[in-house]
């Protein structure tokens, strides 16, 4: 099913949790093409950054803090008419 195009976006924000979103990120990638993710750390130097990238997932830094915040500035890049919220210690089977 490579290149098959995901059906739904994983929008995950993160709060300086890298070993949690790191399983994450993981259980998401496995379930691929299912989903896209997109991550978005509100605090922090954007050392989740590459970790991010490399699994495949967007990545959006954010100044100020905020769980609704989170999730609503990363709405704008979803590519997919679905959406899911999972917290960055949450996994996909």
């Amino acid at each position: 099913m490579t290149g098959a195009a995901p059906r739904c976006t994983a929008i995950v924000p993160t709060l300086d949790r890298p070993a949690e979103l790191e399983a994450c990120l993981r259980s998401l990638a496995a379930a691929r093409p299912a989903f896209e993710a997109v991550v978005v750390a509100d605090q922090g130097d954007g050392s989740l950054e590459p970790s991010v990238r490399a699994h495949g997932a967007r990545y959006l830094h954010l100044e100020r803090r905020g769980l609704s915040r989170a999730r609503n500035a990363a709405l704008a890049l979803a590519a997919t008419p679905w959406l899911y919220f999972p917290d960055d210690d949450c996994t996909v089977a």
